[in-house]
């Protein structure tokens, strides 16, 4: 687990179709890559799910119930993910991407990321910059967050911040 991100366990439930049970061997598989593509990079309730650390804990054996008039096989399933939730007064090392009259964006710096994949998105407002001159595009600076958007099912969180000391 990188750094910034921390490790929980969610409870949840999840149907599969009949045609699908029918056609492999593996539900376990199955069940991790309908759960993976459904949470992974994407932000939920407890912050951005990092891809890759969908792990299945535990599961019941599929009960058969009615959805939609459709029979499905439904799962309860443990989960452990990775998740980010920046909260105020957290710091993290951020890559400028740009500099703007209104302040400067960046993006979490980490070699897997850039400005379109970073789970987070950073925004420093002019008014929490002292010496601008410094600063330059691709440069590596830290960030207090003073305040954070998360958005239920977007690709990105929006962290607003200030130059830590």
């Amino acid at each position: 687990m990188k750094g910034y991100g921390k490790e929980i366990m969610v409870t949840t439930s999840t149907h599969l179709n009949l045609v699908d049970i029918n056609k492999t061997k593996n539900i376990d598989g199955l069940l991790k890559y309908k759960l993976k593509k459904e949470n992974e990079n994407l932000c939920h309730k407890n912050g951005f799910v990092l891809k890759d650390t969908l792990n299945i804990i535990n599961r019941s054996i599929g009960k058969l119930v009615s959805h939609n008039n459709m029979s499905v096989i439904e799962y309860n399933i443990t989960m452990k993910l990775g998740v980010v939730y920046p909260s105020p007064d957290d710091i993290f090392e951020v890559k400028i991407d740009s500099i703007t009259k209104m302040g400067i964006i960046g993006y979490l710096n980490d070699e897997d990321y850039n400005i379109e994949n970073s789970p987070i998105l950073f925004i420093i407002p002019n008014k929490y910059i002292e010496n601008m001159d410094i600063l330059k595009k691709d440069m590596n600076i830290k960030v207090v967050v003073l305040q954070s958007r998360v958005k239920y099912r977007s690709k990105q969180i929006q962290v607003v911040g200030k130059l830590s000391e």
